[in-house]
């Protein structure tokens, strides 16, 4: 069975926003998949500090499914 947590090929999303994701669900597949889908304003700023390092690192560095580098442009 593959979990959420090993799902950033297919979802063509780096595994640090994979790791960030998994981490804000408290490992719950379905709130991963949720916040994965649509995460609301706070869950996509959680996303991007744990993602970048508190902006330490450019968030254009990762890719998040269709959105590709620019799902920081969000935040």
């Amino acid at each position: 069975m593959r979990t959420f947590l090993h799902s950033g090929d297919s979802r063509e999303t780096s595994q640090e926003i994979i790791n960030a994701i998994w981490s804000l669900s408290q490992w719950d597949e379905l709130a991963a998949e949720r916040i994965w889908c649509e995460p609301n304003p706070d869950e996509l700023i959680a996303i991007w500090e744990i993602a970048t390092g508190n902006g330490l690192r450019a968030a254009a560095e990762y890719c998040w499914g269709a959105s590709g580098y620019q799902w920081g442009d969000a935040v």
